[in-house]
């Protein structure tokens, strides 16, 4: 049930949105792909489903298809060594 005296975060929630796309944008994700960072990719999945950005639910599809790739690379090179 939405409360209407709940505040609104979108603002707030876009802000670190597009903070950890400024982080993740430092060091290359593909390249050097650890638990964090597939952790973040996670919040910006929950992110676009809910927020209210153009095209929400194709960025989420997306972004999860890169998560579940990398993560299978992060298990791949665990197995490695």
């Amino acid at each position: 049930m939405l409360r209407v005296e709940t505040p609104n975060y979108a603002a707030e929630a876009h802000k670190f949105m597009t903070l950890s796309r400024t982080c993740l944008a430092l060091d290359s994700v593909i390249g050097n792909t650890n638990i964090t960072a597939i952790n973040t990719m996670l919040l910006h999945v929950a992110y676009f489903v809910t927020a209210p950005v153009p095209h929400g639910y194709s960025r989420a599809e997306a972004t999860l298809g890169m998560i579940v790739r990398l993560a299978q690379s992060v298990r791949t090179s665990y197995l490695l060594i």
